[in-house]
């Protein structure tokens, strides 16, 4: 499949949650929320710019999963074959907080990008037999990646120090069980 196409439909049904998750990330962040449209910042990896006063603002790309397996993605290669880096390792990424909204769980996930690209640096110097626990081809696309138990990612978060990855149930947080 043309990674254009799919990354055209990924993004389309993502955006089935803008106006949700935007509201979500003025409340959390307290500030002010833009959608970001447009395809060229959409390909640096910004999806929502968070405007949060004195002129900074937070980069976030939203990944938003059809299944769940308690896993998250990491994205290697968009094109395995001519190793085209995937949107984590990407040198044209402007994203500095990464969301990944689970909709039939309603829960989200927030990690920045330096401590995925550290998620990524411990996955690759594992033994081959550990490493490819975690390697997947992507069936839609050339590309490949990483799938990650959250518990993975919160022990190396811990380990590392790095306090951001944080998971938020909407349920419990919007009060509706």
């Amino acid at each position: 499949m043309n990674n254009y196409v799919s990354f055209k439909t990924d993004l389309a049904y993502s955006h089935i949650y803008d106006s949700y998750i935007s509201s979500f990330l003025e409340n959390w962040f307290e500030g002010s929320v833009e959608v970001v449209n447009d395809l060229v910042r959409q390909k640096q990896g910004i999806d929502f710019i968070v405007h949060i006063g004195n002129n900074k603002h937070i980069n976030i790309d939203l990944k938003t999963y059809r299944n769940w397996h308690k896993e998250l993605y990491l994205e290697k290669y968009t094109n395995r074959f001519t190793q085209q880096d995937g949107w984590l390792t990407s040198a044209d990424s402007l994203t500095s907080t990464y969301v990944f909204y689970i909709p039939s769980a309603n829960i989200i996930y927030l990690a920045s990008a330096a401590l995925l690209k550290t998620v990524v640096s411990f996955v690759e110097t594992l033994s081959l037999e550990d490493f490819l626990k975690f390697y997947r081809f992507n069936t839609n696309s050339n590309g490949s990646y990483y799938a990650v138990p959250v518990s993975t990612i919160q022990l190396i978060a811990k380990d590392k120090g790095f306090t951001d990855f944080v998971e938020i149930n909407l349920n419990k947080l919007y009060g509706v069980e």
